[in-house]
């Protein structure tokens, strides 16, 4: 330091000075979610969520989105699309394959534009960081799970890349079982009150394996044509029901029998997929693709009654097969328009699907006869979408047209009451508002949910001599008009939908006949309406990221003279926590509280899982451990009125366990390939 006493101080010469900072560290935190004009945005890279250990186990601890190991739903939206990188998982088995630590973000569509088939409510789109490794690449993941049985589930897969060329391929080995406790009571109230107690034992295993092959190629990084192949099979499953049942007549005991039920079931599918991918120099982007698909299944079913008061004995044996195949194309166009985004195309689909039921009990077969029937269903649907955005607001509108042809046999002969024509137009609406903390979008869309062909069938089966089970053939599309406020603050998320359902597709037990028998079957309500409610906070904490969910579902459903709108709540506490050496722990509490879904009243539940997880060898080999189901509490508890009978189930689920999954990665690599599969339709096979 100089002191100054003149204003004349000559000639001043200054020095260099080298000062070496031992360290800088800068430190913020920002919001790990945001609200966007579609959806919800996750931010998992560097995150603490990036080193929980795979795909899945980041999906299951986000907003909106519930459930585990490839099987999820988003509320209030059912179960949504995934993508990787914009290539639609038509093998959820690949977000086992997927290090947390390489994903990018997470974004959760609520509101999916008309480029996406109208039976879609939410989109979940994963963006991987950049993949890198050239040669030979793979992955070598178990998983092994231990409840009552044990089961366990192993995969290897290789890519090989060199230059503009990906080949890759892909073999699975599942292995299944559980065992459950279940409790029934059906009242059917006529004439005299027919009461049924069942006390079951149920206990299921199944192998299953899938093959993998396929080709990807790269004129440009922009340019590419893939083809891939899947073959799966599951050549031997085994569904076995032993118990007691107890049939009371105004509160008299006149009948007890056992029972042993087995069932088993084999089936396969062939999974051709095709593309060409092609973005242009003037932002336009062209994609094309192509499904084939083949497959069927077949099963036996045995039933062995032994009646305890009369010491009678019945066995009832039925055979059931199903052979389906579909082709389907869908081509795709993006490009810039007048400051905006604008996206068009078309998608057809021809679907070829045929069921059998043979009764082999002659007694039985004139309530259930055997039968065939067989749907045909030919798509054209075409759309058109366009996104504009300025400095604060943004708006995106889209239409879809979908025509149906629909034709149903029954007997090889075509019935015309059940075979229709549908013409329908799906619209899409969404404005935003959005500044650096705030998000707020108001959105419109409807969405179609079709009846499966299985749910479709013909044919009747024998579950008890005082319970069958069965199809509709004249279940009709289910229509659901929803109109959505969704909200984003910072860490506060929340959305609310009232939605108008028309042709309402419900699970109900009815009487058979004329007689004193149940059957539980599908029916189409004229229509309903349902107000949705959700609210998230999940702030970070330095290393704890709790989040709190709150999720809320009133109806307005009344059927012949009963009403089912009691208000149906879930909650949900999720903690992420960052441990020493790496470690990473998730502990997770949820649950519901008693209310109705459809016309079933849900008793309430709780769950609570911990999950361990490590990284070794620079993230080549992840380690996760879970504990599922700890206190044994998530139970299936329901019960159903619809007028003159009331059942009531109990079901313990088989939930609690330990697991662990293992996986193994060397010069890891992500394909390139970018097939999305060209139609929902393989959904309802």
């Amino acid at each position: 330091m100089l002191k100054v006493d003149s204003f004349d101080l000559g000639t001043v010469v200054m020095e260099e000075v080298s000062v070496i900072l031992e360290g800088l560290l800068v430190t913020a935190t920002r919001p790990a979610y945001r609200m966007d004009s579609d959806g919800l945005t996750a931010k998992i890279e560097h995150s603490i969520l990036s080193r929980l250990g795979t795909a899945n186990d980041v999906l299951s601890q986000l907003p909106f989105v519930k459930g585990e190991n490839g099987k999820y739903t988003v509320f209030g939206r059912g179960t949504p699309l995934i993508y990787l990188n914009n290539r639609l998982l038509r093998d959820n088995d690949e977000l086992k394959q997927l290090k947390s630590s390489d994903i990018r973000d997470v974004k959760i569509i609520l509101n999916p534009g008309a480029q996406y088939d109208a039976s879609i409510g939410a989109v979940i789109r994963i963006t991987t960081t950049k993949s890198v490794g050239e040669g030979l690449s793979g992955s070598l993941y178990t998983f092994i799970r231990q409840r009552r049985h044990l089961g366990h589930y192993e995969y290897l897969e290789l890519n090989y890349r060199k230059d503009k060329l990906d080949l890759f391929g892909k073999i699975s080995y599942d292995k299944t079982a559980y065992e459950q406790n279940q409790k029934d009571e059906t009242i059917l109230n006529l004439d005299n009150k027919y009461i049924t107690e069942d006390d079951k034992k149920m206990e299921a295993g199944f192998h299953s394996w899938a093959a993998t092959i396929g080709a990807n190629y790269a004129f440009l990084p922009t340019h590419l044509i893939g083809l891939r192949y899947i073959y799966s099979r599951s050549p031997r499953g085994n569904w076995d029901f032993s118990g007691k049942t107890l049939h009371f007549i105004n509160e008299e005991n006149d009948n007890n029998y056992t029972s042993t039920n087995l069932t088993e079931r084999e089936n396969h599918r062939h999974y051709l997929n095709t593309y060409y991918h092609n973005e242009l120099k003037n932002k336009t982007t062209i994609h094309f693709e192509g499904d084939f698909i083949k497959g069927g299944s077949a099963a036996g079913q045995s039933s062995d009654y032994k009646n305890l008061v009369h010491n009678e004995a019945i066995l009832v044996k039925s055979n059931s097969e199903t052979d389906y195949s579909l082709y389907a194309g869908k081509l795709l166009i993006e490009k810039s328009l007048a400051g905006g985004r604008i996206n068009f195309g078309s998608e057809s689909s021809y679907t070829d699907n045929k069921q059998s039921y043979e009764m082999l009990n002659k007694n039985i077969s004139e309530d259930l006869p055997s039968n065939k029937d067989k749907s045909e269903q030919f798509l054209i649907a075409a759309f058109a979408s366009v996104d504009y955005t300025w400095t604060e607001l943004s708006l995106s509108a889209g239409l879809r047209y979908e025509h149906i042809d629909f034709k149903y046999y029954y007997n090889n002969e075509l019935s015309k009451i059940q075979s229709r024509i549908y013409n329908n137009w799906f619209p899409s609406l969404t404005f935003s508002y959005k500044t650096d903390y705030i998000n707020m979008t108001l959105g419109y869309k409807t969405i179609v949910y079709r009846p499966n062909y299985y749910n479709l069938r013909s044919s009747i089966t024998y579950n008890s001599p005082y319970d069958y089970e069965g199809g509709n053939p004249s279940l009709r599309p289910m229509f659901i008009n929803k109109l959505s406020y969704t909200f984003g603050w910072k860490d506060l998320q929340m959305e609310v939908s009232y939605n108008w359902v028309k042709d309402n597709l419900l699970f109900i037990v009815e009487q058979f006949k004329d007689k004193p028998i149940t059957l539980f079957t599908m029916m189409n309500l004229p229509y309903s309406e349902r107000l949705d409610a959700y609210v998230s906070y999940s702030p970070t904490i330095k290393f704890w990221k709790p989040t709190f969910a709150v999720g809320f579902y009133k109806q307005n459903l009344h059927l012949k003279n009963c009403s089912y709108n009691k208000p149906y709540y879930t909650y949900r506490w999720n903690n992420t926590i960052r441990l020493p050496k790496e470690f990473q722990l998730a502990l997770n509490m949820e649950g519901n509280l008693r209310g109705n879904s459809d016309v079933s009243i849900y008793k309430s539940a709780f769950r609570t899982d911990v999950k361990l997880s490590k990284s070794f060898y620079d993230n080549r080999l992840s380690v996760v451990l879970n504990a599922l189901d700890i206190f044994a509490a998530d139970l299936e508890r329901w019960s159903m009125n619809t007028d003159i009978i009331h059942y009531n189930k109990w079901n313990d689920g088989d939930n609690r366990g330990f697991s662990l999954q293992l996986t193994y990665r060397f010069n890891s690599s992500k394909t390139k390939y970018k097939g999305q599969g060209a139609t929902n339709e393989i959904n309802r096979l």
